[in-house]
């Protein structure tokens, strides 16, 4: 598929190549080359690639260096600028990963937010993946405040959105094949949570199978341990559920990152603490410590050390002081983030009004001519062609003409070129002030004018054109070398066209009013005439 990364050349879209397949395998580098490319983003005002640095530095800190509130930051910047970019498939990408971020620092308004941005953006570009995967997101928010139903409901269909995602030529089965079993991980699990056990056990036996079928499993056998003990747990299975803690703690201990699988396992030891089982605890502290000092959020850090503190308070009331005021820092620290996400959010939202309002300045100097500050041709053509397939469809009559001031050479030759310019600033107010919905006027080039009126029959646009030739009399500028009755005059031509539903192309338009005007101009100058046309299809160049 076609995407923004192709226009790029050279050392920049080299750049774009590594980091789309290495930038975690050498971070350092990954950085400084991201840093490199926000220079060139912001040199040329591309909000694109600046979306894309910002992205993949959010991407780095949560991964490569762990640090969450990093990752929220560089993950927010870049959606202001993918929001404003063509690169769907990007923003996409960086909506799942600010929404985890958020979901997981208990932004729960937040991460819908995101989610339901993305989701709705991926049925659009049909990136069926990713739909998925956010879909999947969106059940663990259900799930985290105990709409097991809705979850269940979400799971089952990110579930069939990943079946179809495999249909895609580039799809990575083996990744689809993981992320569809921890599906059926959540899904199991909010069977157990709301107190529906039937077929769960019969269910877990049939997954553990599927699991040791994939080439890299390490991540979903943690999830099932997971499982099998809240299962256990909430069953009374006491040695099972010794057995399934045993398995989960030696699992990570053969070095799977805190990062994958560390939202997970906060349920968990929740329940180890909250059971006051010393053996279990005394199993999972070195855990729980890894858990806080890296890999998880401030909120689950909180929550950790809150179930760590409620089990010791009454025998350890010094270990429980130092707890509390661990809970304390962490809080601060939650709070200073908070703090910095508000600002930022601030910071960005006004940093974006005030480029969406120069990029108004600049797309408003683009179309519109300096001199007279009437629409300029380019404006012209594009208001002309945003309209063609209205006018093809409701079959409106519609008119082109073209209007010059009449010996205007001759004018400038006598009365110079700031006299000349004046006489354009006063024709070209007069077309101004007969404007309306379905007229606008525009300079064409030197002393030429056009202009585009739609859903008007004939009398009405000659009765516009006899009151504009009025009002330029009624300017009574002097022309004592040319001009019709020593004033300055306008000569016009206008092809008027009855309702078809032909799509009109707006160079044949211009030679049949530029025909008429040809006419007027040779006969009698100062005047203007109609003349219905017949819309031609264009001749192949």
């Amino acid at each position: 598929m076609s995407s923004w990364m192709d226009r790029y050349q050279g050392e920049t879209k080299n750049t774009i190549d590594y980091l789309r397949y290495y930038r975690l395998d050498d971070p350092a580098k990954s950085k400084e080359l991201l840093h490199q490319l926000l220079k060139t983003g912001e040199a040329e005002h591309d909000p694109a690639l600046l979306g894309f640095a910002h992205f993949y530095l959010s991407q780095i800190a949560y991964f490569a260096d762990t640090d969450i509130s990093a990752s929220l930051q560089e993950a927010a910047i870049a959606v202001r600028y993918l929001e404003n970019a063509d690169a769907p498939f990007t923003l996409a990408n960086c909506y799942d990963l600010l929404a985890s971020l958020c979901f997981h620092n208990d932004m729960y308004e937040a991460a819908a937010e995101y989610l339901l941005k993305g989701i709705s953006l991926c049925g659009k570009i049909d990136f069926l993946y990713e739909q998925a995967n956010m879909t999947s997101i969106l059940a663990d928010l259900y799930t985290s405040v105990g709409a097991y139903g809705k979850a269940e409901e979400l799971l089952q269909k990110s579930s069939r959105l990943f079946e179809q995602a495999k249909e895609d030529p580039l799809a990575f089965i083996a990744d689809i094949n993981w992320r569809i079993l921890n599906n059926r991980i959540s899904l199991l699990n909010c069977l157990v949570n709301d107190g529906r056990m039937d077929q769960v056990e019969t269910e877990i036996k049939e997954l553990r199978a599927e699991i040791e079928k994939l080439p890299h499993g390490d991540v979903c056998m943690t999830l099932y341990y997971s499982l099998c003990f809240n299962y256990a747990c909430k069953t009374g299975k006491q040695a099972e559920a010794a057995e399934c803690l045993e398995k989960l703690i030696s699992s990570l201990s053969q070095g799977e990152e805190m990062v994958e699988v560390g939202f997970a396992l906060i349920p968990v030891l929740q329940m180890v603490y909250a059971s006051k089982n010393k053996t279990w605890i005394q199993m999972s502290d070195p855990l729980a410590d890894r858990l806080i000092t890296r890999g998880t959020t401030y909120s689950l850090k909180i929550k950790l050390l809150l179930s760590r503190w409620s089990s010791i308070r009454a025998d350890h009331p010094e270990a429980a002081a130092d707890l509390m005021n661990q809970m304390a820092e962490l809080s601060a620290a939650k709070d200073r983030q908070e703090q910095e996400w508000n600002l930022l959010q601030i910071e960005e939202t006004v940093s974006m009004y005030e480029a969406n309002q120069k990029a108004d300045e600049w797309m408003n100097q683009a179309i519109h001519d300096e001199l007279t500050s009437l629409t300029n041709r380019r404006g012209f053509e594009q208001y002309f062609q945003a309209r063609t397939s209205i006018i093809a469809k409701e079959k409106k009559p519609f008119a082109i003409g073209m209007l010059d001031v009449d010996h205007f050479k001759e004018y400038n030759d006598h009365y110079g070129h700031v006299a000349g310019d004046m006489v354009l600033q006063n024709v070209a107010e007069v077309l101004a002030s007969c404007q309306h919905d379905n007229l606008i006027a525009a300079r064409y080039g030197g002393d030429e004018f056009c202009f585009f009126a739609y859903d008007l029959d004939q009398p009405a646009l000659e009765k516009a054109l006899q009151a504009f030739q009025q009002k330029i009399r009624d300017l009574h500028i002097r022309h004592e070398y040319g001009g019709k009755d020593g004033l300055i005059s306008v000569s016009c031509g206008a092809a008027f066209y009855a309702g078809s539903d032909r799509q009109p192309d707006l160079q044949e338009c211009f030679k049949d009013a530029d025909q008429v005007l040809y006419q007027i101009k040779r006969n009698r100058q100062g005047c203007f005439a109609v003349s219905r046309c017949t819309l031609k299809i264009p001749e192949k160049q």
